[in-house]
């Protein structure tokens, strides 16, 4: 009796003892798997964050086209007097058609444009690889966008990132950036206002090492929708609504009429239906929805509604960012498109089409239409591009736009 309970005592300790080991090696295990981020754990099931010290602070994208110090006051309209004849005052300045010229000498040897590009990924394919990500994944949950709220997880996806020199601020650039780019890209985020988005940062150290997370959502009691827009039911409203004009607009234009005369037609219903405005009752004028659905905007809000509806129709075209000389004489920030036809690039700006109108009448055909399909050696008049998105970045950074055509286009 006596052996046979010295055998089963001593078979209970050997399963204690089992169960210890494989306890003691499943928790190794777990940490291990926790510790170096093999698999991304939900902070109740990890160790790590449960026994480290534990930070957070944000990014705020702060530093978009719209914002920007410069932007403040938009570029002043043209203004044309009609008492039988018509005073165009966008007239062109020397020096700045010499600094036009010395920035693009390389876009005079041809008219072809040899890169192909993608306008609805223009910006896009400029970003450096941590940007990208960025980009893609915030596009990738334009549903989920809708809401406002939601919260666009990374993980440790940038933590090799943040331990490199300088990691942290190619972060913050590459946060800027994305987010700018995409709504140049996309101008069908006009629900979105990426200056209420911001980039969490979740820093947890154990051991003498430092681990970093990810993610963007909006403050804790905000959303990061525009102004006009309250919840996610808002938001599908303000998408209906802008769809049954993109849609009905488009309806009206003929499939027989060739792509010149699509792009016409698009280009004379903004100017006939939107007004500039700079008010801040206006709570849209720096995007699609404001041109579109408010028809009130600034010169943003013209170009990104073009491209809405140039998109729509699949005809190739971007924003671009730069300066215009307007009718004072002052240099200021201002955007407009540029277009793909025969596959050759011209500048449209639409903004400056539909200009203030003193006196009684009405304009004229080329007062409204002197910005349509121009060459470089036109635009370069009052417009110099500088691919500045953001100004405040800590590397400078400025994107490069596809070479115009030299001359107009003809008909």
């Amino acid at each position: 009796m006596e052996n046979k309970g010295a055998g089963a005592l001593k078979g209970l300790i050997s399963f204690i003892f089992t169960i210890l080991i494989i306890g003691i090696v499943g928790f190794v295990a777990w940490f291990c798997v926790d510790f170096f981020g093999i698999v991304e754990l939900p902070k109740e099931f990890s160790i790590v964050e449960l026994i480290s010290k534990y930070d957070t602070y944000v990014y705020e994208c702060s530093a978009n086209v719209e914002s920007k110090e410069e932007i403040a006051v938009q570029p002043r309209k043209r203004k044309i007097n009609i008492n039988n004849n018509v005073v165009d005052s966008g007239g062109s300045l020397d020096e700045v058609i010499s600094q036009m010229d010395s920035a693009n000498n390389n876009r005079r040897d041809d008219n072809q444009n040899p890169n192909p590009i993608n306008s609805t990924e223009f910006y896009y394919s400029q970003l450096n690889e941590y940007s990208k990500y960025i980009y893609d994944e915030i596009y990738k949950n334009y549903e989920n966008l809708k809401s406002g709220t939601y919260r666009i997880e990374f993980g440790g996806h940038f933590n090799d990132l943040l331990h490199k020199e300088n990691g942290d601020n190619i972060l913050n650039d590459s946060f800027q950036l994305a987010l700018n780019s995409l709504v140049f890209d996309k101008p069908e985020l006009y629900f979105i206002n990426i200056t209420k988005m911001f980039l969490y940062t979740e820093k947890t150290s154990f051991a003498g090492i430092v681990r970093y997370k990810h993610s963007i959502g909006p403050a804790s009691d905000d959303n990061y929708l525009s102004d006009s827009f309250n919840n996610e039911e808002d938001t599908l409203n303000g998408i209906e609504a802008v769809d049954r004009i993109v849609d009905n607009v488009l309806s009206g234009i003929n499939n027989q009429d060739n792509e010149v005369d699509k792009i016409r037609q698009v280009h004379d219903f903004l100017i006939e239906q939107c007004q500039y405005s700079t008010s801040k009752d206006n709570k849209n004028i720096y995007n699609a929805y404001g041109a579109i659905n408010d028809r009130a905007a600034v010169c943003e809000g013209y170009a990104k509604a073009f491209k809405l509806f140039l998109d729509k129709m699949n005809i190739e075209s971007i924003i671009a960012c730069g300066t215009g000389t307007n009718s004072s004489g002052q240099v200021e920030s201002h955007a407009w498109n540029y277009v793909l036809v025969d596959g050759i690039w011209y500048a449209i700006d639409v903004t400056w089409d539909d200009p203030i109108i003193l006196g009684v009448g009405t304009a004229s055909y080329a007062s409204t239409h002197k910005y349509f399909l121009v060459g470089s050696d036109k635009i370069s008049r009052d417009h110099v591009e500088n691919g500045e998105l953001i100004s405040n970045l800590n590397e400078q950074f400025l994107f490069k736009y596809p070479k115009l055509s030299i001359n107009d286009y003809r008909e």
